[in-house]
C-alpha cells in the first residue's frame, strides 16, 4: 500500500492537476490502495457535511455577486452626483 508521502507526490503531479493520464506505475499504486469502508452513520455524516459545504459555497457566491452589484450601483450613483 502506498504511503501518504507517495500519494501526495502522485496527486500533486502536474499530470493530475491538469487532467492528463497518470503514468502506469502511479495507476498501479492507486489500484492497490486500500480504502477503508466506513460505518453507514459516518458515511452519512460526511455526506451531510459535504452537502452543507456546497450550499455554503453557493451562498457565498450569491452574496459576493450581490455585494459587487451594490458597490457598482453605489459608484454609479456617486459619479452621477
Amino acid at each position: 500500500m502506498p504511503d501518504r508521502l507517495n500519494l501526495q507526490k502522485i496527486f500533486s503531479a502536474p499530470d493530475v492537476k491538469h487532467g492528463r493520464q497518470l503514468p502506469t506505475e502511479d495507476l498501479n499504486k492507486l489500484k492497490n490502495l486500500q480504502v477503508p469502508i466506513l460505518f453507514k452513520k459516518v458515511q452519512q455524516e460526511i455526506s451531510s457535511l459535504i452537502e452543507q459545504s456546497h450550499e455554503t459555497k453557493q451562498r457565498a457566491r450569491e452574496l459576493w455577486e450581490e455585494a459587487k452589484r451594490k458597490v457598482e450601483k453605489a459608484i454609479e450613483n456617486e459619479i452621477r452626483k
